[in-house]
């Protein structure tokens, strides 16, 4: 499969039209450059910018030579795209990048999202 197959089939599966409800029942809104001015972007909209996002993670993805990075995203407006390098036999993530191993690509839209890079240690009772 190529990527663009591997883009097509996450376009064709996703569900923009749900995004679409959510956003104009939040009232969330993208600043649009051109007319300087905000408002929901309709569907088309939202598969452009799914498809952009999906083909940069992917390029990085492919062209990206730094050791030991497997996993790549990007996200803007509410969406996120990640790629992941995996190994072919196991798919488990491995710890040098091959550049012939399989891309795997992901598409998301989050309401919300929250992590936390405090770590910390249990304490024993």
């Amino acid at each position: 499969m190529t990527r663009q197959d591997q883009i097509n089939d996450i376009m064709d599966r996703f569900k923009f039209e749900k995004v679409h409800e959510a956003m104009v029942a939040l009232n969330w809104v993208w600043f649009n450059r051109e007319t300087n001015d905000s408002a929901v972007p309709e569907p088309y909209e939202l598969r452009q910018r799914a498809r952009m996002l999906l083909t940069q993670v992917a390029v990085v993805a492919e062209n990206s030579l730094e050791i030991g990075r497997d996993e790549w995203s990007v996200a803007t407006g509410g969406f996120e795209a990640i790629s992941a390098k995996k190994d072919n036999d196991t798919g488990k993530h491995e710890t040098q990048c091959i550049i012939k191993r399989p891309i795997y690509l992901h598409l998301s839209f989050q309401l919300d999202h929250c992590s936390n890079s405090i770590g910390y240690t249990k304490k024993e009772l």
